[in-house]
């Protein structure tokens, strides 16, 4: 069962990341529109960065390692949602 709830979990952090990022690209042009930095600011302080390729690392890392907290925190949710259904009677 551990496998199961694991891949469930995987598949759900992997949509939120997904949604968020492509929350991220449709509201780019309000933002624009509001004379606001779009991505709040990751675009303009990229481009300005001696060592772009450090921050794209950072940056990756960074959303490595939220989709790894978001597996962890959905893995507990499905394990616990698993062992509550195991003693349901009904």
């Amino acid at each position: 069962m551990v496998k199961k709830t694991l891949r469930v979990a995987v598949q759900d952090a992997t949509q939120w990341l997904v949604i968020g990022v492509a929350f991220g690209v449709v509201t780019a042009p309000l933002a624009w529109l509001f004379h606001r930095p779009a991505f709040n600011g990751l675009v303009g302080l990229w481009w300005h960065s001696p060592h772009k390729l450090a921050f794209t690392g950072v940056v990756g890392a960074t959303m490595v390692g939220s989709w790894l907290v978001l597996v962890l925190l959905f893995w507990a949710l499905e394990s616990l949602k698993w062992a509550m259904g195991r003693h349901d009677k009904f």
